[in-house]
């Protein structure tokens, strides 16, 4: 497991979070449309806006879906990989970081440890994880 493998599993989890978003503000958009009716007729528009706004919620779905299924097949080989450590700080500090998405502050304070420390770990738990 490389230090590059563990980043593509934070920016894949960014990727979702932004997709989720992109899929609310659609979603939220479509509930919003109501139809206008009146009894001369209006012109501009060809009535599609409705079915447009479910076309885009449908193509957000399936792509937030694909990346959920790659994000869950790399969280398991980190996972398992981490899991493999025998030191425990090392799985804590790995997990704090990659996993849970936490700042390299956040990761000392949760640890209680100096963040020069954890900078160290880190470069120690990484290379651990290369000898797996």
């Amino acid at each position: 497991m490389t230090k590059q493998e563990l980043r593509e599993y934070r920016s894949l989890d960014r990727r979702i979070d932004n997709l989720l978003d992109e899929y609310e503000k659609w979603r939220s958009r479509a509930e919003k449309v109501t139809p206008i009716y009146t009894i001369v007729p209006v012109g501009g528009g060809n009535g599609n806006s409705t079915q447009k706004a479910v076309e885009n919620i449908i193509e957000l779905q399936d792509k937030i879906i694909a990346d959920i299924i790659s994000i869950a097949e790399k969280w398991n080989k980190i996972r398992n990989s981490i899991n493999k450590l025998e030191n425990n700080q090392y799985r804590e500090l790995l997990t704090l970081y990659y996993i849970k998405g936490l700042t390299w502050e956040e990761v000392a304070e949760k640890m209680d440890l100096d963040i020069r420390w954890i900078r160290t770990l880190h470069g120690k738990a990484l290379q651990e994880m290369n000898k797996l």
